[in-house]
């Protein structure tokens, strides 16, 4: 992501020296990141959901977050009635929309018509100390509540073997989406890399 001229990076996020509408700093959230798969363990141990081409977005509660530790300028109607806990998700437009959500996103002053585009697309619950089955059940939960229309839960999926796995990836591609994602049913979210959350791409 490129930094505006007005911004100096730092360990933990950006420091900002001027600018109405420029984003703030936080530091740098604690996202657990996904391992290559190469066929650890059984697919049946995971739950697989498509690789979303979004930005990823870490909402502490009360803002969102990037990776990189900059907090995102989303309208405050596009949080409004978020869950008051953290949670590890996505921005999102759509497949093969990366770029026109980059441009909406990196904004400093949002465009309230690119917003009503844009859905926070969650996928786990980093708070947490249950295992993901757990922790899905409680984003289930969570976000049943339609008051959020900007917010939903990825759809998580359990396959029974590595062919119903690479069926679903060409059905993923096909259909012009980036791949999946594998998520360990019985394992903790840690932040850091780990194989218990993998990316299986078609190529």
């Amino acid at each position: 992501m490129k930094h505006h001229p007005l911004l100096l990076p730092t360990m933990v996020g950006l420091v900002v020296l001027a600018g109405p509408g420029a984003v703030t700093a936080d530091p740098v959230p604690p996202l657990q990141l996904a391992g290559v798969y190469a066929q650890q363990g059984v697919p049946a141990q995971y739950w697989s959901s498509e690789k979303l081409d979004g930005v990823r977005a870490y909402w502490d509660g009360h803002a969102l977050i990037s990776r990189q530790g900059n907090r995102s300028n989303a309208p405050d109607w596009f949080t409004a009635g978020f869950p008051g806990q953290p949670l590890d998700g996505e921005l999102w437009i759509g497949r093969g929309r990366f770029d026109e959500l980059s441009g909406a996103v990196r904004r400093y002053r949002p465009d309230e018509r690119e917003w009503r585009r844009i859905r926070f697309m969650v996928f786990d619950l980093p708070a947490s100390e249950s295992p993901f089955e757990g922790r899905l059940l409680t984003l289930q939960a969570l976000l049943s509540d339609r008051s959020a229309p900007h917010i939903a839960l990825v759809e998580q999926r359990k396959v029974a073997d590595e062919e119903a796995l690479m069926a679903w990836l060409a059905e993923v591609a096909a259909g012009g989406g980036e791949g999946l994602m594998l998520r360990r049913g019985d394992a903790l979210y840690r932040a850091r890399r780990t194989d218990d959350l993998l990316k299986l791409k078609h190529h």
